[in-house]
């Protein structure tokens, strides 16, 4: 096989990220397999992004910076698929880092198992706690299987992130522009599309939580985005596979529990009663599920019986 038909292209989206930056990009151009390019896409930094992303590409030839003007995240992974050469595609958060052997492990899986995709696990990075590594596993999946696993998770398979993709799978499919969330638009069906599905529970991409971040960011209209893209999803999902309404069912809950959960860790935000309405409503519906999870269950049961207990009790949860 010749390298261009081994080429993968990393795209990382970068806006305003200089704290952060360095260490991903350092990660990535020290990756055990070589046969890479790094796809830097400079949305309109407005800090020292920019500079950064400049003296890296001094350094190694394989990486391509690319300036733009801001567009969000959706936008500068569009205009990094536009570009990559790779017949594999792979996206890494600028304020994220991997693993030495993160490409290499994913690029094994799809040859092992002969799949389109490929899934590592992730680590949560907050703070300096020690984690304890499970033994290795390695295995594969159905497209159908990885969808109901996505149903039921909250992360690992509905990120864009930590997954190694042929490129063909990007055909006719691209990041939804100007929506928060983008990831719940995309990755399903990328997953539909695929005949196998690689997986190992390897923690080799590290996500860290800044905060600024989406995820501890106050409340904005944007936020609702997750439920809008949760809703198109399902509806997909249910004309593929008509089997899995109770999944569809929890995911749908559990996009309107965070939602809800954004609206209450923000001092400046009032409760949207129509949002707890259907929680109290829609929830009980899912708590004899076996494979809902139980955090989801105790949420919908203290909604139900108070939500100023609920409160209190998200707060700590979330410390």
């Amino acid at each position: 096989m010749e390298e261009k038909d081994r080429l993968v292209s990393i795209i990382v989206p970068v806006y305003n990220v200089e704290k952060y930056l360095s260490k991903c990009i350092e990660s990535l151009i020290n990756q055990t397999y070589t046969n890479i390019e790094i796809l830097l896409i400079n949305d309109g930094s407005t800090d020292n992004s920019k500079k950064i992303c400049e003296q890296f590409k001094e350094k190694d030839s394989r990486i391509k910076l690319i300036n733009k003007e801001n567009g969000g995240l959706s936008d500068a992974r569009n205009k990094g698929l536009q570009e990559a050469i790779g017949k594999y595609i792979a996206f890494v958060d600028s304020d994220d880092y991997v693993e030495k052997n993160y490409i290499e492990t994913l690029y094994s899986l799809i040859t092992k198992f002969n799949s389109e995709i490929a899934i590592a696990d992730f680590r949560v990075i907050k703070g300096a706690k020690k984690i304890k590594e499970d033994e290795t596993k390695e295995y594969c999946i159905t497209p159908e299987k990885a969808i109901e696993e996505m149903l039921y998770s909250d992360f690992y398979y509905i990120s864009a992130c930590s997954k190694l993709y042929k490129k063909e799978l990007f055909e006719n499919v691209e990041f939804p522009k100007g929506k928060m969330f983008e990831d719940v638009g995309t990755t399903y069906k990328l997953i539909i599309k695929a005949n196998k599905i690689a997986c190992t529970n390897k923690k080799i991409y590290n996500y860290v939580i800044r905060n600024n971040s989406i995820t501890t960011s106050k409340f904005k209209n944007g936020h609702y985005d997750l439920i809008e893209l949760t809703k198109i999803m399902c509806e997909d999902i249910l004309k593929k596979y008509p089997n899995m309404k109770k999944g569809v069912l929890r995911r749908k809950i559990y996009a309107s529990i965070s939602t809800l959960n954004r609206m209450l860790l923000s001092k400046e935000t009032k409760v949207d009663l129509d949002l707890v309405n259907y929680i109290k409503k829609t929830g009980k519906t899912i708590l004899k599920d076996n494979k809902v999870p139980k955090r989801d269950k105790i949420a919908i049961i203290l909604i139900n019986l108070n939500l100023d207990i609920y409160k209190i009790f998200l707060k700590i949860y979330k410390k």
